[in-house]
């Protein structure tokens, strides 16, 4: 009789176990893909490369941003607030689903404050997208031509915060070989070891990303400028690691 009753609760166990990792297999499933009518692509209301945002706290405030503050750059930029977990995404190109805050639109200030020729975002959902979404630069061509003397440089790129929302300082350059500027404003025949890059295109953008992502070492071609406040700068025209050379 123990027999009989042991073999009929070993096969009802069997049973609700089969039906308790079928229902936990379902509901694992429904998680990680989502109802059927929610599949499909992400479609960003707003999409851009994620930077900082070049404001003060002071001027946040005026701008009724809470802090911190971002801003997504292309062929138009925008502000937002965000969160800290947000700088591990500095350079990607970001989708953004959301709208524009109200009082924003055309407007040249906020409380008196200059709103840097940018509008402003109130986000519901923000998503990594691919680099080649973010094809449009902040700065149109016909404004990026700058003359000079092209020269190569090597070094590594990190990246900066920047000194105003309109200033796209977003990466420096630590130089292999270090140099005098006999020029410089503040110093003249200073010893430059760092400088701030202008980069204004998408596919020189990637390079520097992705030399930054794997510690890459780089070599650009550039023109040595006097830019934001007369501080040296290099506006780069061609990124390549210096790994894929094989140097």
């Amino acid at each position: 009789m123990r027999t009989k009753y042991s073999a009929i609760f070993f096969g009802l166990f069997v049973v609700a176990a089969f039906f308790s990792c079928e229902n936990k297999s379902s509901r694992e499933q429904s998680i990680e893909t989502g109802p059927p009518e929610e599949a499909g692509p992400f479609k960003p209301d707003f999409q851009g490369r994620l930077y900082t945002s070049g404001l003060s706290r002071e001027e946040a405030d005026l701008l009724q941003l809470a802090w911190p503050v971002y801003q997504i750059t292309g062929s138009e930029n925008f502000f937002f607030s965000g969160n800290d977990s947000l700088q591990s995404w500095i350079g990607r190109c970001t989708g953004v689903k959301g709208e524009m805050l109200k009082g924003w639109k055309g407007v040249e200030t906020i409380n008196g404050q200059f709103a840097y020729n940018r509008g402003a975002i109130k986000v519901t959902e923000i998503k990594v997208i691919p680099f080649d979404s973010c094809s449009r630069p902040e700065v149109p061509e016909q404004d990026r031509i700058i003359a000079g003397t092209r020269k190569l440089y090597k070094g590594t790129a990190e990246r900066m915060q920047r000194p105003a929302p309109d200033i796209a300082y977003d990466y420096s350059f630590r130089l292999s070989e270090p140099f005098r500027d006999e020029f410089n404003q503040t110093e003249p025949n200073k010893l430059i070891t760092e400088l701030p890059l202008e980069v204004y295109a998408p596919e020189v953008l990637n390079e520097i990303e992705k030399s930054i992502r794997t510690g890459t070492e780089l070599l650009l071609e550039a023109v040595f400028v006097h830019g934001y406040a007369e501080s040296p700068a290099l506006h780069v025209v061609k990124a390549e690691e210096l790994k894929a050379q094989g140097v």
